[in-house]
Formats: structure tokens, sequence, C-alpha cells
């Protein structure tokens, strides 16, 4: 897989997570506004970015809003997911997840809440790209401002 091989264009909303009462993510919701967004001409989504709280998500449940976000949308378009962590085996985990779920791509930042160096970011970024490369997902590595 490379940069062709995906469908990069058009709108692609970033979504947000929604949670039923309890806490727990409400996958069906999740799923009929996925739909709601494709059925309006999405041609494609991105699920548990910063948009969708994926900072308050477990690996567990981001793994699970991957799966959901990838049946919801299915062969109409392009699955995109948030896979931003402290660490790099964290974000190499999520990938994985990514992959796994059939995600289209995922979308990695600088370690957040941490004060990095511009050589401990591209260190960040080296050692995840090194690891994506065997994978079958799309890896789009994204700055933050601030995040120096």
């Amino acid at each position: 897989m490379d940069r062709t091989s995906v469908n990069w264009t058009g709108a692609m909303p970033a979504i947000t997570t929604p949670f039923a009462r309890d806490g727990s993510i409400d996958h069906a919701d999740l799923a009929a506004n996925i739909s709601r967004m494709m059925a309006a001409g999405s041609t494609g989504v991105i699920a548990a970015g910063c948009t969708g709280e994926f900072w308050s998500l477990t690996d567990r449940e981001r793994s699970a809003v991957y799966r959901t976000a990838k049946q919801a949308v299915g062969d109409a378009g392009t699955t995109i997911v948030g896979a931003a962590a402290i660490t790099p085996q964290a974000v190499i985990e999520a990938l994985h997840d990514a992959k796994e779920a059939g995600c289209d791509g995922a979308l990695v930042l600088p370690p957040y809440f941490a004060h990095l160096t511009e050589a401990e970011i591209i260190d960040h970024y080296e050692t995840v790209a090194a690891a994506a490369r065997c994978r079958s997902c799309s890896t789009i590595f994204r700055a933050m401002p601030g995040t120096r």
C-alpha cells in the first residue's frame, strides 16, 4: 500500500465519539453518525482523532472505535483513524489495531503533553515510520502547533 492506493479526496469529517450515560462508547450511535455522514456525501471519516476524544479512550476502546468506523464506512469510502500516543511503541500498537480493523489510514501526532525538542519529535516519527513500513495501513504524520 502506498499513498496512491487510498482515495484521499473529498470531504472526510473528523467525527466525535458518542458515549452512553454509563461512560461506555455508544457504538450504535457512532455507526449511525458515520452512516449519516456517508449518506450526505462524505467520502470517508476520521475517527478516534482529537475530535474523537482519543485521549479519553482505553486501548481496547480505541480499537473498538476503529472496528465500528470501518464497518460503518465499509467499502463506500476511506476510514482514517487517530493513532496518537506518548511512546512510539504505543503508536505502533495502535497502527497494528488500525490495520487489523481494516482501516485505510492512521494519523500520528508528535507525543502530546510533552515538551520535546525538534530532534526528539523527529526520532519519534522515524521510529514509528520504520515499524509502519511493515503495516498495510497508510500512516499520516501530522504536525501540531505548540507541541514542540
